[in-house]
């Protein structure tokens, strides 16, 4: 069984991957797993700026900065 920081590690890759392949700012919801994206949001490398829309973040970075 994988640890959390293995999982976390894990949702990290695939954020990095959809960062290179998009080349874009904002992250579509449809586009990473309910689970990746709740788990990086619980961490604090996804922030939701729409319904639906992410964006990468710091952990610990204050909300609109």
């Amino acid at each position: 069984m994988a640890t959390p920081s293995e999982k976390l590690a894990e949702s990290l890759e695939i954020l990095k991957t959809l960062q290179d392949a998009n080349g874009a700012a904002a992250i579509k919801a449809a586009t990473i797993s309910r689970t990746h994206r709740e788990r990086l949001i619980a961490n604090g490398f996804l922030q939701e700026v729409m319904k639906g829309s992410y964006i990468s973040t710091k952990p610990g970075e204050k909300p609109g900065r």
